[in-house]
């Protein structure tokens, strides 16, 4: 059986506004927190621990199962420290709640280090789903899990004894802002190659273990969620039948391996054999070729294996290499179980994607734009420009293209790389495969839309070729579509769909909680890209430079007056900070010291990063990155590589109680953030390191690891 999650589970109001029928509420509180957790490619005592994200304290993260027509409630409470956060529910169609799809700077503004952040939506769809960050390129870190939706009226319920969970993923030694500055926007990165994992993961291990029983037949829900590479699946000696991809129940197709690129997931049913004298091997070999039919020589081929285990006497199954990579099935033949007829296509958007180089920096490009998130969440300038919704202009360079309700909408998608595939996911929708070109089949112009086209939310688009793509215009909302190579989100590659948005201003009233994370982070919720509430028409302002990205890194920087969280020289204030306990600071000196951020500027704070706490005035005006306005430099100079090191340590500070100060001292559990002592792979000085030194006692206390695996932590490298 599937682990889940521990979940409360009460009666729904009958008064919910959801176009369906309401089961029950699943209500889940996560603290998102860094975690340490020893590198699963080497298992102790080898094992490098690395930092990774955790929910409430433990890494792998849990897997959420529920039923359609249930209402789910996550809050999430961002007690990262230094990154802000969110969450998307990849594949979940969130009927009129988009504003919960949780893709940041589209439809919500990041989570601030301290906030508090509710998600609320119906599930009206069965299927296999994850969640994942979609925040800065995050989900590397291990901010990804499984989310399981369970149909009582399964047409295949019959068809299996069981069920089981499979996720595929890639595995970093490195953190994301190390990989995103070292490797992405390294101007020496002529290629644009993304950072190559150490390896692969399978149910986040080196193996796993299924028992299966003669003449039984199992389920398989299979998760592919990495952030670069694909997989290629078979179970040894097993053929099976799928009956679900991306959420889309299929007839069954009988296949003998599949391929899944990240993002996509399938399910698959098994029948185990009559005997147990062999147990079988679960094989899933990595894909990092830039197009697996065209491969480039000297890639390694790493294999992950699992078992179907009959007997647990016989031990573990020995590896079973695939032996013929185009012994896949076409995922075009697969057809749906209930089949959707569309209409007469109303609108045609061609978009072109292609890689190169602005001003120096590596960056992929749609219609020869890159996406550029904007100041406001394009969601909120939807909800607030009126009928100038319905103007792309307003939106800044996000790549925009506007729908009304009711438009058969066809995407008619050319990769224009001619060496490299690229999965592309789509939100809040799934969509028609009307045709798909082979690779190096050119650009789309003479193409016949299969009678019975296949349903999903995430293609390949095959090198040098095309994909055609059908939806229909059903749920008003703003949606991404998007390369689901995690690493090619930053450069670009990403378009926006804004779905009937007036609808959107009628039905939608965006949550206190979301707006105070807009507040935090200093961003307006108003208005045009720029926050322009007079004059949506007016492009002044909006952000079209060429950055360097730092991943989900929470900045630090003084606020507009009207907006703003943080203090402005001169005078101390009350401010948003980290959250462990509410007291407040009554004098400077000696209960605060140098925010671990001081590349950032000259910002105090408590130590006890409190809820509420009034800081010292800084001492000059925060001083911002430094980024690319020309080409970038060779070096990256300053010291963003950090690495999070739990402590425990007593802590006094002065708390005013009842109006009266009082010294108190306790115990605070926290990460201190320190620079990874790591070369920068473009030569040069690497980063100094600072911070505080952390004792093995207090590392061991709340890691389990002792000094020796700290000082691994600090220097974590590829092995």
């Amino acid at each position: 059986m599937l682990k889940s999650f521990a979940i409360l589970a009460a009666a729904a109001s009958s008064v919910l506004a959801f176009p369906g029928p309401v089961g029950n509420t699943i209500s889940l509180n996560w603290d998102i927190e860094w975690v340490a957790s020893k590198n699963p490619l080497f298992p102790s005592p080898r094992g490098v621990p690395r930092p990774v994200i955790g929910i409430n304290g433990a890494w792998p993260l849990p897997t959420v199962e529920a039923t359609v027509g249930d209402i789910v409630e996550i809050t999430v409470n961002n007690k990262l420290g230094n990154e802000t956060t969110g969450i998307h529910w990849h594949g979940l169609h969130q009927i009129g709640t988009s504003h919960m799809d949780g893709a940041a700077h589209v439809t919500q503004c990041p989570i601030p280090p301290g906030s508090s952040f509710k998600y609320r939506f119906w599930l009206d769809q069965a299927g296999t789903y994850w969640y994942h960050s979609h925040t800065g390129s995050q989900y590397p870190d291990g901010l990804r899990g499984s989310f399981i939706v369970k149909d009582k009226n399964d047409p295949h319920k019959a068809d299996y004894d069981q069920e089981y969970l499979l996720t595929l993923s890639d595995w970093y030694n490195e953190e994301v802002p190390f990989l995103l500055d070292a490797v992405i926007f390294n101007k020496s990165n002529t290629q644009m190659q993304p950072p190559l994992p150490a390896g692969g993961l399978l149910n986040d291990g080196t193996g796993a273990i299924y028992k299966v029983e003669p003449g039984k037949k199992y389920k398989f829900r299979i998760v592919n969620i990495a952030a670069f590479v694909g997989f290629f699946l078979k179970f040894e000696d097993h053929a099976f039948d799928i009956v679900e991809i991306d959420g889309v129940t299929t007839k069954k197709t009988e296949a003998t391996q599949i391929y899944l690129a990240p993002g996509m997931r399938y399910s698959v049913i098994i029948e185990a054999k009559e005997t147990k004298t062999k147990n079988f091997a679960i094989s899933a070999l990595i894909d990092m070729q830039p197009n697996w039919r065209s491969p480039l020589p000297n890639v390694p081929a790493i294999y992950l294996t699992g078992t179907l285990s009959y007997d647990a006497a016989l031990g573990p199954a020995a590896a079973s290499p695939i032996a013929d990579l185009n012994d896949i099935i076409d995922d075009t033949t697969i057809k749906p179980y209930t089949s959707h007829s569309l209409g007469t296509t109303t609108k045609t958007f061609t978009l072109g994607f292609n890689m190169g180089f602005q001003e120096g920096v590596p960056r992929a490009f749609i219609n020869d734009k890159p996406f550029v998130p904007q100041k406001v969440p394009t969601l909120y300038s939807a909800l607030t420009t009126g009928k100038d919704a319905t103007n792309p202009e307003i939106y800044g360079q996000i790549n925009p293209f506007i729908v009304e309700k009711g438009d058969v909408v066809e995407l008619v998608v050319n990769n224009l790389q001619v060496f490299a595939q690229h999965p592309f996911h789509f939100h809040g929708h799934h969509f028609q495969v009307c045709a798909r070109g082979e690779t190096k089949a050119g650009v789309a112009k003479d193409y016949e839309c299969d009678d019975e086209p296949m349903e999903r939310d995430t293609v390949t688009i095959e090198a040098g070729s095309y994909a055609v793509l059908r939806f229909k215009a059903d749920n008003p909302g703003v949606w991404l579509f998007h390369c689901h190579i995690e690493w090619h989100v930053p450069l670009g590659l990403s378009a926006t769909i804004i779905e009937d948005p007036i609808a959107i201003q009628k039905e939608l009233t965006i949550p206190a909680d979301h707006l105070a994370a807009c507040k935090a982070n200093c961003y307006p919720t108003k208005g045009n890209a720029a926050g322009n509430t007079k004059n949506p028409l007016d492009t002044t302002g909006f952000n079209e430079a060429v950055d360097f990205d730092n991943g989900a890194l929470f900045e630090f920087h003084e606020c507009p007056a009207e907006n703003g969280t943080w203090p402005n020289p001169g005078g101390s204030t009350t401010s948003t900070v980290y959250s462990t306990k509410t007291i407040t600071i009554s004098s400077c000196a000696p209960t605060v010291t140098k925010c671990p951020y001081g590349h950032n500027g000259t910002y105090v704070t408590t130590e006890v990063v409190a809820v509420s706490t009034t800081v010292c005035p800084v001492s000059k005006t925060p001083v911002w990155r430094p980024t690319f306005t020309g080409a970038p430099p060779q070096l990256v100079p300053w010291g963003d590589h950090f690495s999070h090191v739990p402590f425990s340590k007593p802590t006094t500070y002065t708390a005013t109680i009842s109006g009266k100060p009082v010294v108190q001292t306790s115990v605070v559990k926290g990460h201190d953030i320190v620079p990874l002592i790591t070369p920068i792979p473009t030569g040069g000085a690497a980063p100094k390191p600072s911070g505080k030194p952390v004792t093995a006692g207090a590392a061991k206390a709340v890691t389990g690891f002792g000094a020796a695996a700290v000082a691994g932590l600090l220097a974590v490298a590829l092995l």
